[in-house]
C-alpha cells in the first residue's frame, strides 16, 4: 500500500521479456520469495477526456482487454474516468499512487458495484456502495 517512490537500486531496465532487478534487498533479497505482475498495454498512452476526470494517460489493448489508467482524482462524488475499451470492463483495480495507506480496491462484475474487495489485504469482500457509487462500469468510464 505504499505510494510510488524511485530508488536507482532497485528495477533498472525493462527488457523484451522481462525486466532487471537491481541489487536492493527490499526487492532483491537472496533468500526471498517474490510475485510479480506484469502488463503491457500499449506504450505511454495518451489523455483520455471521457469522463468527469481526464486522464493523463490511457494505454489500452483491446485485444487483451485490458486498459491501463491514470488520472488525479478529484473528491466529488460520482466522478467518472475513461477507460479506452470500448466495452465494460469486468474488473477494474484502483491503486493511489500519491498517498499512503490506502487499499487497492477491486471491482468485479460478479460481484455487483455494492461491494469491494481490498487486493493487499485478506479481509473478506465488503459492501460498501461509496467505492464504486454503486454504478456498474460502461463501455467508456468507470465511477471511481
Amino acid at each position: 500500500s505504499s505510494t510510488e517512490a524511485t530508488t536507482a537500486d532497485s528495477l533498472t531496465a525493462f527488457g523484451t521479456d522481462g525486466f532487471t532487478m537491481g541489487s536492493n534487498s527490499s526487492y532483491n533479497g537472496s533468500s526471498n520469495t517474490y510475485a510479480s505482475w506484469n502488463f503491457k498495454a500499449n506504450g505511454q498512452g495518451s489523455a483520455n477526456t471521457d469522463g468527469t476526470i481526464n486522464t493523463t494517460a490511457t494505454s489500452v489493448n483491446t485485444t487483451a482487454g485490458f486498459s491501463i489508467v491514470k488520472y488525479t482524482g478529484n473528491g466529488s462524488n460520482g466522478a467518472t474516468v475513461g477507460h479506452g475499451l470500448g466495452v465494460a470492463p469486468e474488473m477494474i483495480l484502483i491503486k493511489e499512487a500519491s498517498g499512503s495507506g490506502r487499499n487497492w480496491r477491486v471491482y468485479h462484475s460478479a460481484t455487483g458495484n455494492a461491494t469491494v474487495s481490498y487486493l493487499n489485504t485478506t479481509s473478506a469482500q465488503v459492501s460498501d456502495s461509496t467505492a464504486f457509487n454503486s454504478t456498474s462500469p460502461t463501455s467508456s468510464v468507470f465511477s471511481s
